[in-house]
């Protein structure tokens, strides 16, 4: 996966074997960063919190009546 210019030049290095959400994201942050814009605060939180081991991760389910 590649992130380009409206020229169709690389903005930041491409991605390559990290298809996983951890790694597309951080791929759009480099690109963001490499052309000095904002992130959205809801991207920085899917970088930081997309590789979370399993088992550290808790399940509630809660009911209505």
């Amino acid at each position: 996966m590649r992130v380009v210019d409206l020229e169709r030049r690389d903005v930041t290095p491409g991605l390559t074997k990290a298809w996983t959400v951890r790694g597309m994201s951080d791929l759009m942050l480099r690109a963001l960063r490499a052309q000095e814009r904002t992130a959205p605060p809801w991207l920085e939180l899917l970088a930081a919190t997309s590789d979370v081991p399993a088992n550290q991760v808790e399940t509630a389910i809660f009911g209505m009546s």
